[in-house]
């Protein structure tokens, strides 16, 4: 994506529910609005049967004896039945709506691949089972499906977002990679949608929306296979985000890479089919499962969802919303305040909090007082956000924040809870407090050092590789505290591929890594220098210890990881991080491997434990990497045992204060956040033992200044190190008088837009971006059923 005056723009999902046009969350200056209303006059039956599904099972018997009919198009011998450990208790449960009829429910306790808690899909061939659910590598075509349902869970899997071992509403495991999961249960409760082992998306990482609430959601996933061209994978969630839910797509390879092997015929609903361990049985609430034999519609799936969202008495709160909390759908009680927080009834529904709790957020404060408009008035009206503990993301509690502008310790900062920096200058208020400097004062704030390299010795790396050397033959010299690993490099290497200019004066020069990539990499070869005049790579000498967590030896231990980046090639095999170009990697048969910064097909930069991929950027999210120009990343991996969960980091230019990006997520505790024996990293520049036979897992573009730390840096490190570099901090801070957004207010029924600077919008992401006119703050924007992409400057 384009800059915007120097800088890549950054979404922020602005759900705007139905009807009631509130509910907001900030993440960064760019403001996404879905800017919808009117009234859809079709029953749920009706925009079903319009849609016209192959199968549809509605869930409605009051015995497990009964069958349960397929009222879609391919007829009564795909009706399903009720699994052996099925009661009638477990029927005739309330759903989502009335509209909808009963629901049915999957009980505890977790459960392994022998349980009978279970939907059977009887099918008239056991080797397709529902055909539209797969597309085989044995017999390949271009088709669509699309697979909705109603769920509610509040569960979580246990390993990470390894699909084999976690909890499923519909998947089969393939023992190779070829299965695809319609919504699978991670370790984090995320429901994912996985083609192939590539899990390419998941509902809160990459949808915002917290699918295991214990409330109901609409789902409804597509799945676009192209054999010779990128395939595409799409979740929307609560309508998608024209309905104020969310839309998420993402591509993945053309071709066999996300075809599925003949074994992943999916004849079960409610759990992984040839799963293993104990925790593989969804368990929560399921209606009206539908599958068609076609792509829905972004409108279609808005239909759908805005049949049930019906307001019977008027009040501004769907009937949905009062069923799942208590309140009375035939009577107004918006002006109600059901568990006396101080936020009316109706001021919940449209901020998204819980009216049958007092503290949604859990940050101690009660919702009546986090008034979400984004601006400080006073203690009862903290214009902070009662969905989010920490509404400006500066690493303190709202409940901390008490906007005194006195510093009186880190129980008591002063500090403004709607604003990130609150001093303006540009160090966020908790890495302030980390570094013992004032963050209500711009005048005491981190010292920044004199150069790069001052900076660089000051954080003690390990290793440390600058790429100064003008030949190849004088390798690549370890210049960090460890001795020895000093680098080779791989006969492809030129003496012109080395003293190239760098992001900044003050690093040296950069070393490129060229292409085109080599023609074949094998996963089992014994390949060391096999490749050396078809690949630029590096070679360490020996594994780097601090780079992975073995499982035969676990330890609680941290790796930082940091270079500049400078690159154009993205990948061609969408998700699948053992098929993609990376910088530091070694591919595991297993899932025991750690990729310190890959690139898949949509060109996304990303970081992966154990076949996690927990965090990425690139154009889908708004700050792209694979663009062409310099960046700076970090990487930090806290491992903590096997009791507490690990965590990741992942900066990019200086991180969020910078104007940067500053990335976070927590991995499984223990085994799935280490690695395998065979994971081990000696070489730079590829993924060693890559996928057979495919030649794109080499990285093509420059590097410099690669330092590994044997301790976590922090945000505050990765802010230092940018600008002890030379970069420019361009204001993520959000400190006073910089320009952005500062708050939303939909309470109106308008969209109310207050800003600093000049408010500008388009209608995608990618821009182009043009002035609103005759627009000040604050701005008023009607819905009119369109959707618009607003940035402040």
């Amino acid at each position: 994506m384009g800059s915007i005056n120097g800088k890549n723009p950054k979404i922020i999902n602005m759900n705007i529910k139905k009807r009631s046009f509130a509910g907001w969350a900030i993440f960064s200056p760019l403001f996404f609005i879905a800017l919808t209303q009117g009234v859809f006059a079709q029953t749920w039956t009706e925009a079903i049967e319009e849609s016209a599904p192959a199968y549809w099972w509605r869930f409605e018997e009051t015995s497990v004896f009964n069958s349960i009919p397929n009222e879609g198009s391919a007829g009564n011998v795909f009706n399903a039945l009720y699994g052996l450990d099925i009661t009638d208790d477990d029927l005739q449960k309330q759903s989502a709506s009335p509209l909808l009829g009963k629901a049915m429910e999957f009980t505890g306790p977790s459960a392994g691949g022998d349980s009978e808690k279970i939907i059977e899909l009887t099918v008239p061939d056991d080797t397709s089972g529902i055909p539209e659910l797969v597309n085989f590598r044995t017999s390949p075509e271009d088709k669509e499906t699309t697979v909705e349902y109603w769920i509610k869970t509040s569960q979580t899997g246990s390993n990470g977002d390894q699909t084999w071992t976690n909890p499923a509403i519909l998947g089969h495991e393939s023992p190779g990679d070829g299965d695809l999961y319609w919504g699978f249960i991670t370790g984090e409760g995320e429901l994912g949608m996985s083609t192939s082992d590539m899990v390419e998306i998941r509902s809160e990482k990459d949808g915002n929306i917290d699918v295991s609430d214990g409330k109901w959601h609409h789902i409804v996933m597509v799945k676009d296979w192209n054999l010779e061209e990128a395939n595409y994978s799409v979740m929307y969630i609560d309508g998608g985000s024209a309905s104020g839910g969310a839309t998420v797509v993402k591509s993945t390879a053309a071709g066999d890479a996300s075809l599925q092997d003949a074994d992943s015929v999916i004849t079960m609903v409610g759990k992984t089919q040839n799963g293993g361990g104990n925790d593989v049985q969804y368990i929560g609430f399921l209606d009206e499962l539908i599958i068609y034999d076609r792509a829905l519609s972004a409108e279609e799936v808005a239909g759908h969802f805005a049949t049930v969202e019906a307001d019977s008495d008027g009040d501004g709160i769907s009937d949905r919303f009062e069923l799942a909390n208590g309140l009375n759908q035939n009577v107004d009680d918006a002006g109600g305040d059901l568990d006396q927080d101080g936020a009316s009834n109706l001021t919940e529904f449209n901020s998204g909090s819980d009216p049958q709790n007092q503290d949604t957020d859990g940050d101690g404060l009660l919702d009546g007082v986090e008034t979400a408009t984004g601006v400080w008035v006073s203690e009862s009206n903290r214009g902070t956000s009662p969905t989010s503990m920490d509404t400006d993301g500066d690493g303190l509690s709202d409940s901390l924040e008490t906007n005194t502008g006195d510093f009186a310790g880190a129980d008591n900062p002063g500090t403004s809870p709607v604003a990130f920096d609150s001093d303006g200058d540009i160090f966020g208020d908790w890495s302030e407090i980390s570094r013992e400097t004032n963050p209500n004062d711009a005048s005491s704030k981190p010292e920044v050092a004199k150069d790069w390299v001052t900076q660089i010795n000051n954080d003690e790396p390990s290793y440390w590789y600058r790429f100064e050397s003008d030949s190849t033959d004088a390798g690549l010299p370890n210049q960090g505290a460890v001795d020895g690993f000093d680098g080779t490099f791989s006969d492809k290497w030129q003496d012109a591929d080395l003293g190239k200019e760098s992001a900044f004066d003050g690093l040296g020069k950069a070393g490129e890594f060229t292409g085109p990539p080599p023609s074949d990499i094998s996963l089992f070869s014994d390949w060391e220098f096999d490749f050396s005049g078809q690949a630029s790579f590096v070679d360490f000498g020996d594994v780097l210890p601090e780079l992975t967590n073995f499982r035969s030896a676990p330890e609680i231990k941290a790796t930082s990881v940091e270079y500049w980046i400078k690159t154009s090639h993205a990948g061609s095999q969408g998700t699948q991080t053992w098929n993609s170009p990376a910088v530091i990697s070694h591919e595991s048969p297993g899932d025991g491997d750690m990729y310190w910064g890959w690139i898949n097909g949509d060109g996304d930069f990303g970081f992966s434990t154990s076949d996690i991929a927990e965090l990425s950027t690139g154009a889908s999210s708004g700050y792209e990497v694979v663009d062409g120009e310099w960046h700076h990343v970090l990487m930090v991996k806290q491992w903590n045992g096997e009791e507490d969960p690990s965590t990741s980091a992942l900066y990019i230019d200086g991180g969020k204060s910078a104007g940067g990006v500053s990335l976070f997520s927590d991995t499984a505790a223990g085994s799935p956040s280490q690695q395998d024996d065979d994971g081990g990293i000696r070489y730079l520049g590829l993924v060693e033992k890559g996928a057979d036979g495919n030649p794109d897992v080499q990285f093509i573009g420059m590097l410099d200044e690669l330092a590994i730390y044997d301790h976590a840096l922090d945000e505050t490190d990765a802010l230092l190190h940018w600008m002890a570099a030379g970069g420019e901090v361009s204001g993520g801070g959000g400190g006073d008088g910089s320009a952005g957004i500062q708050s939303i207010d939909a309470s109106s029924g308008d969209i109310v837009i207050t800003y600093e600077g000049a408010l500008m919008s388009s209608e995608a992401i990618t821009g182009p971006f043009e002035p609103v006119e005759g627009a000040s703050s604050p701005h008023t924007a009607a819905p009119n059923g369109s959707q618009r992409f607003f940035i402040a400057q």
